[in-house]
């Protein structure tokens, strides 16, 4: 993974910069930026908001590259995704040797310029400073999410290295809103967070752990109160943008907004034969996304879990959160997400040797591939296992309820597998 802003700001110039014609928000943080940007989205282009176009660009991509780049709810079409990515390669001679997050990126800024979106919703792959994201001069306003421990090894072993490079993305004289932390580490965001704010004149609104209107709470179209304060950040960003963005912020229209809203693989709920009951999909990757997960669930019931982790998470930090005795464990791994050779699932086996050493009493089942230890077993084989898994649960789990969770990449195997629909319009 090699994070810089030199080689992409070098390749938006020759596109004349498309980065600098459109209106951006640009946001930051370890958990809760694809949610927060989707209610965002839902908010400034949902029912009853009128015609507004609303771009959105997302990381990691979903079922394919080009889903992370929507407008309104829907991916950008296969041929002028493929008509960008020829004008990206010949606009640079094909000499810019560009990642695959810098191509998706760049494709990203232009499409939304030439869709004439009226405003662009841009989130960070990873960190901030450093993001290849990191390029628009003057944001319309920043938001960072929640900040806790992830990729570590890229930007550093404690919650002030990470603050720091989040907060890179901060501009002079731009708003930030900054979503309510946890208490563990709330004083060392908001110490960075207002530090940094402080130094370039950005005026910072914190966002509560729950918006109120005119008519009390807002509800939460998405279950866990983790999902309750993404949905505050968003409300507390819409508050702040232009007025030509938000005509009517009226409590009803907020709501009516919202309602029936879904965000694929995020306190997802889905239908899954042969299980019986609704089975819930989150893409919670590491212990702040695990405790988030188990908090919205609660203690009343066993949990029937189906488990695929990446390579290099802090595995032991995530089954502490979620496993209680009386689960029950089913473990699989993934298939390596296109353009993203460095993500590798952890060897299911390896998995279930953690949850012995942590809950030894908990019953497992293991579903790995022929080929398990690098990870590269082909997407063929990953769904049968899909199936296989989801066979077994349907006896396994009789008593327990479902959840499918660790990576998104298996809960993309398990859309791709069944045919499940990840993206509908907001409109």
């Amino acid at each position: 993974m090699d994070l810089g802003l030199e080689r992409i700001t070098h390749v938006l110039k020759a596109l004349e910069n498309p980065q600098d014609k459109v209106p951006v928000v640009h946001l930051a943080g370890t958990n809760g930026k694809g949610s927060t940007c989707t209610y965002l989205a839902r908010l400034l282009g949902g029912p009853g908001w009128g015609e507004r176009r609303v771009g959105q660009f997302t990381s990691p991509h979903f079922l394919e590259p080009r889903d992370a780049i929507r407008i309104n709810g829907i991916p950008i079409p296969p041929g002028q995704y493929q008509e960008l990515h020829e004008r990206l390669m010949t606009s640079t001679e094909g000499g810019e040797a560009l990642t695959s997050f810098e191509q998706e990126t760049a494709v990203a800024f232009l499409y939304f310029v030439a869709m004439e979106v009226d405003v662009a919703l841009i989130e960070c792959g990873l960190g901030g400073a450093l993001d290849a994201t990191n390029v628009c001069v003057q944001p319309l306003l920043c938001i960072l999410t929640s900040i806790s421990l992830d990729h570590e090894a890229i930007l550093g072993g404690t919650i002030l290295e990470i603050t720091r490079a989040k907060v890179g993305i901060l501009r002079p004289d731009v708003p930030v809103v900054l979503a309510h932390q946890e208490e563990a580490t709330r004083e060392v965001v908001e110490g960075v967070v207002r530090g940094r704010a402080g130094a370039l004149g950005c005026p910072l609104y914190l966002a509560p752990d729950q918006f109120k209107d005119g008519k009390g709470p807002v509800p939460c179209p998405l279950p866990g109160k983790a999902q309750e304060g993404n949905l505050s950040t968003a409300l507390t960003a819409l508050s702040l943008l232009p007025s030509s963005l938000t005509p009517d912020m009226s409590p009803d229209r907020t709501r009516r907004a919202l309602l029936g809203m879904r965000w694929a693989g995020r306190m997802d709920v889905q239908s899954l034969p042969p299980l019986p009951a609704p089975v819930l999909m989150d893409g919670a990757h590491n212990p702040a996304g695990a405790h988030a997960l188990r908090q919205a669930l609660g203690e009343e019931e066993p949990i029937g879990w189906i488990l695929g982790l990446s390579q290099g998470k802090d595995v032991d930090g995530m089954l502490r959160e979620l496993l209680r005795p009386g689960d029950r464990a089913i473990l699989l791994g993934f298939s390596i997400p296109d353009g993203m050779p460095w993500c590798r699932c952890m060897d299911p086996r390896d998995v279930e040797s953690r949850i012995v050493s942590i809950l030894p009493s908990l019953p497992t089942r293991v579903f790995p591939t022929k080929n398990e230890k690098d990870g590269m077993a082909g997407r063929e084989e990953r769904e049968s296992l899909v199936h296989q898994a989801l066979t077994h649960a349907s006896s396994s789990f009789v008593s327990h309820r479902p959840v499918i969770c660790g990576s998104l990449y298996l809960l993309a195997d398990v859309y791709r597998t069944l045919g499940l629909e990840a993206f509908s319009p907001t409109e």
